[in-house]
């Protein structure tokens, strides 16, 4: 059952990939009166380093800093908010005195609430993501429920660019069969770029 719920998050997720190419496509989508609205679409990727720890029980064990990248695509629907409607993140990382390889890859949608503006030379904004996540340890692969908050600040380089920190953290709901319920809590610190179309 609850592979099933993760898979239909998944697959929820991916379908609503749809919105967001056919406004980048448009390039903006027309109001009731004729004129143009805020809303476009945008790409964005972030590359940088997570650290992952696990909680059992509500007891958390150490962290482990690894490599993370996420990427969007998405609409801006109006100067305050944007929509990332498809969101992928992953995040690699070792943990001492183990030979095992382990990775997280989510897939969620997230809302940001900021000043998009682009007479705006910097956006605040902060954020919330939910879908689902994927953890793997050597040959062992367990999906979950994922949800996640975060925050960043971006520089408006161009008409189309823009980049900046970001702020992101993940938490995965677990349930190995066999054993207790995991928590895996990923804080990840990007370099944030986005693309928008004019």
């Amino acid at each position: 059952m609850k592979r099933r719920l993760v898979a239909a998050i998944g697959v929820l997720v991916l379908i609503l990939v749809l919105p967001a190419a056919s406004a980048w496509a448009q390039g903006s989508i027309p109001s009731d009166n004729g004129s143009d609205s805020d809303s476009s679409g945008y790409l964005q990727l972030g590359l940088g380093a997570g650290r992952t720890n696990f909680a059992v029980n509500g007891s958390s064990g150490p962290g482990y800093w690894g490599f993370g990248l996420d990427a969007a695509a998405g609409v801006t629907f109006s100067e305050r908010v944007r929509w990332d409607v498809v969101m992928l993140g992953y995040n690699q990382f070792d943990v001492p005195g183990s030979s095992m390889s382990n990775s997280r890859f989510d897939l969620q949608t997230a809302v940001w609430i900021g000043n998009f503006s682009r007479t705006s030379k910097l956006h605040p904004y902060i954020g919330a993501s939910l879908g689902s996540a994927r953890f793997s340890q050597a040959d062992e692969v367990e999906w979950g429920f994922a949800w996640g908050a975060g925050a960043g600040l971006e520089y408006q380089v161009t008409s189309t660019l823009a980049l900046g920190p970001r702020y992101m953290f993940r938490q995965a709901l677990l349930e190995p069969a066999g054993g207790p319920s995991i928590n895996l809590n990923t804080h990840q610190f990007t370099l944030s770029i986005v693309w928008s179309n004019d």
